[in-house]
């Protein structure tokens, strides 16, 4: 009977090409000593995948932008999102509006796209 709180080694010798292979036996999970492969091809650990792939996306809090005459113009950002604009009436240039930007989440860490 094996305790499956207690982490167990275990050695593997009976394969085809006679390669040694180590594991490592947790409760949940496997770990290797050396690269695994499936079909001769490397497979990806958890760390690559992390690193190299989006785990998430979402918007920022919203915040807002006021303009009026002088100011200049406010810069577009890829990536934002706009909503809830607002114009004062007549002919002046003055109004605000709801920007939320865009994250994405890469190896835990959050970016916003822009």
């Amino acid at each position: 009977r094996i305790d499956s709180s207690k982490p167990t080694c275990r050695q593997n010798r009976c394969c085809k090409n006679g390669s040694d292979h180590r594991f490592r036996f947790l409760p949940g999970s496997v770990e290797s000593a050396v690269p695994l492969k499936v079909s001769g091809v490397e497979v990806a650990t958890q760390a690559w995948v992390l690193q190299n792939f989006v785990q998430n996306i979402d918007l920022t809090a919203p915040a807002e932008v006021g303009f009026w005459d002088g100011r200049g113009y406010p810069r577009g950002t890829d990536g934002a999102a706009m909503y809830n604009f607002n114009m004062v009436g007549g002919s002046s240039n003055v109004g605000n509006f709801i920007v939320r930007y865009t994250r994405k989440q890469v190896n835990n860490t959050w970016y916003v796209i822009n």
